[in-house]
């Protein structure tokens, strides 16, 4: 049951060529799977980028209203401030008149 040289030879490339064929498909599959993976992940970290910017615009926007409001506050202040004021003189004219 001894093979010819030849024959021998010829089998032992057949397996190889065979091995090295299935090796570089099982490697171009990793390959195109690996990137997938970076090609998600890069997509991933666009829209986290764009995330990221659209939060900074909003706590911009918000910082602004904030300071807004603060100033609307104290102008609110300032005008209730003014109708005690004028409440107050009403009332002493109002009790001078009394007198």
């Amino acid at each position: 049951m001894h093979q010819n040289p030849l024959e021998y030879t010829k089998n032992i490339n057949e397996g190889i060529t065979t091995l090295f064929s299935q090796y570089e498909d099982n490697l171009v599959s990793v390959i195109d799977k690996f990137n997938g993976a970076l090609k998600a992940f890069n997509e991933n970290l666009t829209k986290m980028g764009e995330t990221v910017n659209n939060s900074n615009k909003i706590a911009d926007i918000n910082s602004k209203v904030a300071e807004e409001n603060e100033k609307a506050i104290k102008q609110l202040s300032k005008l209730r401030q003014g109708l005690y004021s004028n409440e107050v003189n009403a009332i002493i004219q109002e009790t001078k008149g009394e007198y």
